[in-house]
């Protein structure tokens, strides 16, 4: 008996943030770049979004859908809580969906 072993390669993705820990004053503004690494051969463009976002924080990506990198902007309010927000990252790409965290404290100025 002849057994075959097929070896099936997926093309994939997974998100990293840098930095995953910011600090922002009321007022300002800062960034974070999120980082997709392909494996196995993936090549496609993915569109990100930010949910848990605090009320008094926007957040963009910028480009958006993106292919290796794309600057997150938290832009963040004067009359934004002062608090640490856990923010999730989602990267979509057809039925591929991978997530990261960036953790955002908001300070007095």
């Amino acid at each position: 008996m002849t057994t075959v072993r097929l070896n099936t390669v997926i093309p994939n993705f997974t998100l990293t943030a840098s930095p995953k820990t910011l600090t922002f004053a009321q007022g300002s503004s800062g960034t974070s770049t999120i980082t997709i690494n392909p494996t196995n051969t993936f090549d496609q463009s993915v569109a990100l979004s930010a949910s848990g976002v605090p009320t008094g924080v926007t957040a963009s990506f910028s480009p958006d859908p993106a292919t290796s990198t794309s600057t997150l902007t938290l832009a963040v309010s004067s009359s934004a809580r002062i608090k640490t927000t856990a923010i999730t990252i989602s990267g979509t790409s057809g039925s591929l969906s991978h997530t990261t965290t960036v953790e955002l404290t908001v300070v007095a100025p």
